[in-house]
This record gives structure tokens, sequence and C-alpha cells, in this order.
């Protein structure tokens, strides 16, 4: 059973800055009248879908597509006005960022020594204006991001309590996620590792684990054959996987660039590297800093 560390008494300051955080980000919702491409990218393939057109066989697209399935029953009832379809898809958004934030004051409280580290966090990561905005966008990143924070709130539970409810919960999680985004697979893999000691550990718990797989590979298999069935599995493979993977060489020509969110990562691991050497690191936070590391080396 993973060790955590004692949980602190909760602070006032983290409710202050959770609310400073969120009338950020409500800011740039209300105030942001620019639909920049990526926004009406989704929207125009939600109304797309539901018109009754197949992503990728009847129009080109190179992202995962659930968002698309799952607004387009909403933009079909809306009135048709680009701005009841952008403003009602904005405050979904804004829902799912705080659903986001809240899964991640979870985390924080259970897991990693106490509700004192939250307003730090929160100020580091979500009090800043490219941020605000960001969480703001109405993108398959923020869905996604919101059943990945709470499939790894699962993934730790089980760790510490060893239900293997939680490890089938936390892997339908990670599943939906990938159904958003097929990126955020880079930060479900790193996982493997944890996992994998945990096991070498606790190797009576295999069992967990083959009926942990046994519902995401019933939904991607589901996923897979409506492709195949509707003909357009080709074309999701090329567009997908293929062509992404050929994407940076061509937007990135010269090899690397250095982003804003590259120094909050150094940040991170800097702190779990200095807790490590003074033997103050919990097993949890030794999951985050491969966490950290391997989207280190994804922004390099």
């Amino acid at each position: 059973m993973f060790k955590t560390e004692c949980k602190l008494k909760t602070e006032k300051k983290i409710y202050f800055c959770i609310l400073c955080s969120i009338i950020g980000i409500l800011l740039a919702l209300v105030f942001n009248k620019i639909i920049i491409n990526d926004e009406m990218e989704h929207l125009r393939m939600s109304w797309l879908v539901g018109h009754g057109e197949v992503p990728y066989r009847d129009f080109f697209e190179h992202h995962h597509p659930l968002l698309w399935y799952l607004f387009a029953p909403i933009i079909m009832v809306l009135p048709h006005n680009i701005l009841w379809s952008f403003y009602t898809a904005k405050i979904l958004s804004f829902i799912c960022v705080l659903l986001t934030y809240y899964i991640i004051y979870l985390i924080i409280r259970r897991f990693l020594g106490g509700a004192y580290l939250a307003p730090y966090f929160f100020v580091v990561l979500f009090t800043f204006y490219p941020i605000w905005y960001g969480s703001s966008l109405f993108k398959p990143d923020t869905f996604s991001r919101l059943f990945y924070f709470f499939g790894l709130y699962l993934f730790f539970c089980y760790l510490e309590t060893e239900k293997r409810s939680c490890l089938v919960y936390c892997a339908i999680n990670f599943t939906i996620s990938f159904l958003f985004l097929q990126t955020i697979v880079f930060s479900i893999v790193p996982l493997a590792i944890p996992m994998g000691f945990y096991l070498y550990k606790n190797p009576h718990k295999i069992t967990d684990c083959m009926w942990m797989s046994i519902l995401p590979l019933i939904i991607l298999g589901g996923c897979v054959c409506l492709l195949v069935f509707t003909n357009a599995w080709d074309e999701y493979y090329q567009l997908n996987w293929l062509l992404n993977r050929k994407m940076l060489s061509v937007i990135n020509p010269s090899g690397s660039v250095i982003d804003v969110y590259i120094v909050g990562l150094l940040v991170a691991l800097g702190i779990l590297i200095w807790k490590y050497v003074k033997h103050l690191l919990s097993d949890y936070e030794k999951i985050l800093g491969i966490i950290f590391f391997t989207e280190f080396i994804q922004h390099l």
C-alpha cells in the first residue's frame, strides 16, 4: 500500500486563490469576443456531424471525434446563430474547467500532503491570463484533461485502498480522455511504470489489471468497428496518426520550440528533485515526477 504525507488543515487562502482563478477564467470567457480557429473548427465539425456527416470519410480532420458527437445534438437544437453555439460551447468548457480544478484540489488534499499545497499550485498554474484564456477555449483538450485528472485521482485511490473498482473506473476515464484527444495517451502510458512496480510488489493483484482492461477494450473495439463500418478507418489512421506525426517537422522545421509551459514543468521537477534529496518525497509525488518528466520530454 502506498504511503502518503500527513494531511494538514485546510487554509482559507486556498479558497481565495481558487476564487481568483475562477473569476479570471470567467472574465476571459465574457470579454473574449474573438472566435479562434480551433474553436471555429470544432464548432463546424459538430455541426457537420449533427447533419449526418462522418468524420474523416466526409471531411478532413486530425483530432478524435468524441467532442463533436457530444456537442452535435446541442448545436442542432440551438437557434441557427453562431453566437448561441459559441457561448454555449464556452459555458460548457468553463464548467469542465471548474470540475477539473476541483479534482486537482482533491488530489492535492488527499495524496500530496494536504490542502496547504493547493494555494501555491493555483498561484503558479492558474492565475495567469494565458492559462485563463486557454481554459475558456472550446477544444477537445479541455474535456480530455477533465477525464484524465479524474482517472489519475482514481489511480491514486487504487494504490491507497487496493479496491479493484477504482482501477476499473480509472481505466474507463482514461479511455474517455483518449477518445477526446489522442495525444493524451503520452500522459497515460507513463503510469505503466508505477503500476508495474506495484504489481511486482503485489503479484496477486494481476487479476485487477485483467478486469481493468475489459471495458476499455470493449469501448475501443466498438469505436474501431464503427470506423470500419462507416468506411472511415483508413482515413482515420492516416490523418490522426501518420499525418500528425509528420506535422511536427512541417510546423517546426528547426527541431524544437521552448514554450511557456516548460517553465512550469521545470519548476515542478525542481521541487520534486529537492524533496527527493531531502527524503521528503511521497510515492504519489514520485508518480507525478514520472508524468512531469515525460511531459517535459514531449515539449522538447
